[in-house]
């Protein structure tokens, strides 16, 4: 998979300061210093909106059919809060939301099944529409790969709510 986007946990200001490059008390903040990162999960996808297995809409989408939570649906589009970091208008060439707590909730709630089953279907959804490299069907560590990224995507979200953190998803 090619991973172009990712789930920080942390303090949103300070991830969208290093996102960008911002300059801060006459020091570049850099994501690397760690104390305002909780944690990251790199994530496949393309720019919010396109309309591709890979892309977080379509993922939040399969969870919310798999899992069919109770309540309004949860959609990626309605879920990005607050713009945290690049260039603010669409499309761009990278970027940062602040998720809202509909979504982070949504996504820590998920139990073990629910991450299997949405992560199995994932898999199945990509390999329907990338062309596999030399006509290879889906391989068993491309679905264990899809499950073990939904079940991080969860253990983020737990981890914000637990800490009381924000989720920022990045795209570049």
């Amino acid at each position: 998979m090619y991973f172009c986007s990712d789930l920080w946990v942390g303090d949103a200001d300070q991830i969208g300061c290093a996102l960008d490059g911002d300059i801060n008390r006459d020091r570049i903040i850099t994501l690397d210093w760690g104390d305002f990162v909780l944690c990251r999960v790199h994530l496949p996808g393309l720019l919010p909106g396109a309309d591709d297995p890979l892309s977080p809409e379509w993922l939040t989408e399969v969870a919310h059919e798999l899992s069919r939570p109770a309540g309004r649906k949860v959609t990626f589009a309605a879920a990005r809060h607050r713009h945290v970091a690049g260039p603010p208008d669409e499309p761009a060439a990278y970027g940062a939301f602040e998720m809202n707590g509909g979504w982070v909730d949504f996504f820590a709630g998920l139990d073990d099944l629910a991450v299997r089953r949405i992560g199995q279907r994932w898999a199945r959804d990509v390999a329907a529409e990338v062309p596999p490299n030399g006509d290879l069907p889906l391989q068993e560590v491309e679905l264990v790969d899809a499950v073990r990224l939904v079940g991080q995507m969860r253990d983020a979200c737990r981890l914000a709510r637990e800490r009381g953190a924000a989720v920022v998803y990045s795209w570049n």
